[in-house]
């Protein structure tokens, strides 16, 4: 997928370690075919945790994946083994 525009979207209580009161992110990547990995420091801020939601497009082609993210408190940062599974769905 080259030149896909990918968005995520985190549940309110988590956050990328160090980038507090951010809660989304977009940007541009060329996407080889196959399995491609995104690794991102979360911490949660809370215990409610919810769904992380990736959005790719590329023209009319839009993929989502909503990833359900559990944490156990603030500044658990577990989120993180959960997301390293689901990203592959997406290749």
């Amino acid at each position: 997928m080259p030149k896909a525009n990918i968005s995520l979207t985190l549940p309110e209580d988590v956050e990328i370690a160090g980038r507090p009161n951010v809660r989304a992110l977009t940007w541009r990547a060329d996407l080889e075919s196959g399995a491609n990995l995104l690794q991102l420091p979360l911490e949660a801020t809370g215990a409610r945790g919810g769904n992380l939601v990736i959005r790719l497009s590329e023209g009319p082609l839009v993929r989502t994946l909503e990833v359900p993210v559990t944490t156990r408190g603030a500044r658990d940062s577990s989120a993180i083994r959960t997301l390293r599974g689901a990203l592959g769905a997406l290749g």
